[in-house]
């Protein structure tokens, strides 16, 4: 329970000058060095605490997933160049939304699926448990 609390806390202190500085964007980068944060805490917390954390095991899918987050991401970069801007309004604002993230979601998971993670599937519903 502590090492949520602290990710709570660090999130909540720097969301108001990030959000000043830098407006959703900022606020994005504090939400994501607060992930970062937790994933070390827990990592460096867990063992101590006696709760295995896997070691060598996670180098693989780790890379899998960093793989596929970067294929990701690069995919929805370029489909949000072809999509309406922040003038637009209505339906096409959720659009702007709606197909970025869906796009990432696709190549996510065709991306680790066909390079061999196959915890997507487990997401939709359709792997093993």
């Amino acid at each position: 329970v502590r090492f949520p609390v602290i990710a709570v806390v660090a999130n909540a202190v720097l969301d108001g000058p990030a959000a000043w500085l830098a407006g959703e964007a900022g606020l994005a980068a504090v939400t994501s060095a607060v992930a970062w944060l937790l994933a070390v805490l827990m990592w460096r917390g867990l063992p101590r605490s006696g709760v295995p954390v896997g070691g060598g095991s996670l180098v693989g899918p780790l890379v899998r997933m960093a793989i596929g987050s970067a294929v990701m991401a690069v995919a929805v970069f370029v489909s949000t160049r072809f999509l309406p801007g922040d003038g637009s309004a209505g339906w096409a604002r959720v659009v702007a939304v709606a197909v970025p993230v869906g796009i990432g979601a696709a190549i996510y998971l065709g991306v680790t699926y066909l390079i061999g993670l196959r915890d997507g599937l487990r997401l939709l519903g359709r792997g093993p448990v």
